[in-house]
């Protein structure tokens, strides 16, 4: 699986309707079509690979599915890698796809990937900071998390790969905190987590009371300019709250596993992103 940049020019396209389809199983195909601002019929001849999409249609659906202008421009290469009449122009593309996907294959892992995708691999590092004992049972650690064991031991298997947990010789899950991922996380990887959590939390919505979640939200108008200053602002305001927090004392352990999540964002239509 490619993170940044895809072997085949229609991937950008099935995986994206794969992962919608996933998320709502009776989202169709059509449906994708008519959210992409194509007919049925062509979105089904590109997948066919019986037609090729023109550079201004590229550069719309990219918008829609939050590209960055490199995978827009990579998108387009594989296009010209297959499509193009001139024979240079299909070369210098097939050169530049190439270089990309050299690089990348260097980057994030499958593993590593899937980490910083998923909600409940983070959620489980926390329960085993909490209590190592505890949470290393794998029944235990799922019941609490609401997972199936299967799905956590696939998780706990991928942690202990790229170096987020290991074994004490108590046999225990402990957390190792001296192996990170970089700070270039994919943006489908942060999409996909952050669409994960927006479901949990409006699951918490419907079967928690309230003495076990807050919900709150605030519309305001505001100047445009002061938009990207209130953005830096929320980057540090959850751990500046939190922190006072975070830090266990012999009297008051960690015992309760909890989501802050902040959402900050435009509710007027626009025709940019």
């Amino acid at each position: 699986m490619s993170f940044q940049f895809e072997t085949d020019h229609r991937d950008y396209l099935r995986k994206e309707f794969r992962r919608r389809a996933d998320r709502r199983p009776l989202y169709s195909q059509r449906a994708f079509a008519r959210d992409l601002g194509l007919s049925a019929s062509s979105l089904g001849d590109y997948f066919k690979d019986r037609m090729r999409l023109s550079p201004g249609r590229v550069v719309q659906i990219s918008k829609i599915l939050g590209l960055t202008l490199e995978q827009r421009q990579h998108w387009l290469d594989l296009l010209d890698e297959k499509f193009a009449k001139n024979d240079e122009s299909r070369k210098m593309a097939q050169l530049r796809v190439k270089s990309r996907l050299q690089a990348q294959s260097h980057s994030l892992s499958v593993d590593q990937f899937k980490v910083i995708s998923e909600w409940f691999h983070m959620a489980y590092l926390e329960l085993v900071d909490m209590n190592p004992a505890k949470y290393s049972n794998l029944s235990v650690a799922a019941t609490a998390l609401g997972l199936p064991v299967k799905t956590l031991r696939i998780a706990i298997k991928r942690l202990e790969h790229v170096g987020f947990l290991k074994k004490d010789k108590a046999g225990h899950y402990v957390v190792d905190s001296s192996t990170r991922i970089g700070d270039e996380m994919p943006s489908e990887a942060i999409r996909q987590f952050h669409g994960e959590i927006l479901k949990k939390a409006s699951s918490a919505l419907e079967t928690q009371d309230m003495s076990r979640r807050y919900n709150s939200s605030t519309v305001i108008a505001l100047p445009k300019d002061d938009v990207q200053k209130v953005m830096v602002g929320l980057k540090s305001l959850a751990i500046q709250f939190l922190d006072p927090y975070l830090s266990p004392t012999p009297t008051r352990k960690k015992d309760a596993l909890y989501c802050l999540s902040l959402q900050f964002f435009d509710l007027l239509q626009r025709s940019g992103k």
